[in-house]
């Protein structure tokens, strides 16, 4: 490989760089992979250590410069969700740091590429598409200080789209659009199902087996007879903004707590239907598939995936058809969630009535403000 090829390299980076820089994606310090990368760039361009070949670039180059762009990726996020936590913006900080892209985060973001869906059922119509990408972005859902008649007696309440953005979601007028969600999840998993493990039985609604006598008897959504044993599906849906699952401060907010503790919670239901103590553990084959209500899917759910398509050992052999399979999944999960939060926004827009001169609430002016406090 000639000088001036790697030389060419070494400059595309460093420039790459240098714009990353001047828009503060990448601030001095903050990763050791940035500093080993200018390091390699550096020394490409002075003519040492140059790679031979085009195979020798790739192995050594390339994957070098992708986790520059992954670290510089992943610094910026985390910057932006504790500047949003610092403003007193938890909601919103959850809900971007569920949104976000790499590992942990599948099916947030398959949604974006729906419009390139050959099945009509799996794409997002226009309205549907901006409504998703408002939320992901952090716009707000509504202008105005509205009132909402959900209280639990039918009362009204004043939200405000600055401290409760995602309340059409939450709200229990939105209940019927969330339910339709919970149903509509199970049908591409049932299709993945089919495709790769078609002689799986499955059943729908079965009661849970070991339940104590005079107490209201529960069921799962799903219970699978796979070769590893039977398991029992429960299907759930997380909001990361719901204040219930907000972290108390900026260190223990991840993007998997709000199905961390959906899961808890449905654990504890279990347990009582069962009489065992909280301390007890639960059958194993008692499995929850949880997601964010951005589309994320859960470490749990994941593995239910893999033990449905034996990839949870350590020597499995990388199957372009499951792969194939799972990409279809993540997709149509990501745009079922997509479209709930669009659906959810629409009807609860057309069923609140705007409030004009409120002046304050909750200490927030009725007036807009920059979402990141420039």
């Amino acid at each position: 490989m000639s000088d001036y090829k790697a030389d060419a390299w070494s400059l595309s980076f460093l420039n790459s760089y240098d714009r990353l820089s001047e828009r503060n994606f990448i601030v001095e310090g903050d990763s050791p992979y940035i500093t080993s990368a200018i390091n390699i760039a550096q020394e490409h361009s002075a003519g040492l250590g140059l790679p031979n070949t085009i195979e020798e670039l790739q192995e050594y180059a390339l994957p070098r410069l992708r986790e520059v762009q992954d670290s510089a990726y992943l610094t910026k996020r985390e910057n932006l969700f504790r500047r949003l936590y610092a403003d007193d913006m938890q909601r919103q900080a959850a809900w971007h740091l569920s949104c976000g892209s790499g590992m942990g985060t599948k099916g947030a973001n398959e949604w974006m590429f729906s419009l390139f869906n050959k099945d009509m059922k799996y794409r997002l119509t226009s309205e549907e598409y901006r409504e998703a990408l408002k939320s992901r972005l952090l716009l707000k859902s509504f202008g105005d200080i509205r009132k909402c008649k959900c209280g639990t007696d039918g009362s009204q309440r004043m939200v405000s789209p600055s401290s409760d953005p995602y309340h059409p979601i939450l709200c229990r007028q939105s209940q019927g659009v969330m339910n339709s969600r919970h149903l509509a999840i199970q049908t591409p998993f049932l299709d993945f199902l089919r495709e790769v493990a078609p002689g799986t039985q499955s059943t729908r609604n079965p009661t849970l087996p070991g339940q104590a006598e005079g107490v209201p008897q529960r069921s799962s959504d799903l219970l699978l007879l796979l070769p590893s044993g039977e398991i029992y599906v429960d299907f759930c849906v997380a909001t990361p903004s719901a204040v219930s699952y907000l972290a108390p401060d900026v260190d223990q907010l991840n993007n998997g707590r709000a199905c961390t503790m959906r899961i808890k919670n449905k654990e504890s239901h279990y347990k009582r239907a069962m009489q065992l103590n909280p301390e007890d553990a639960l059958d194993p084959a008692y499995r929850f598939f949880a997601l964010d209500a951005t589309g994320r899917i859960s470490i749990e759910a994941m593995e239910i995936i893999d033990l449905i398509c034996g990839t949870n050992v350590a020597n499995f052999k990388p199957d372009p058809h499951v792969t194939a399979a799972k990409r279809r999944l993540y997709m149509r999960l990501s745009v079922i969630c997509a479209r709930a939060i669009a659906s959810a926004m629409r009807f609860w827009r057309s069923r609140t009535a705007c409030i004009n001169n409120i002046g304050v609430l909750d200490g927030y002016p009725v007036a807009d403000f920059d979402l990141f406090g420039a």
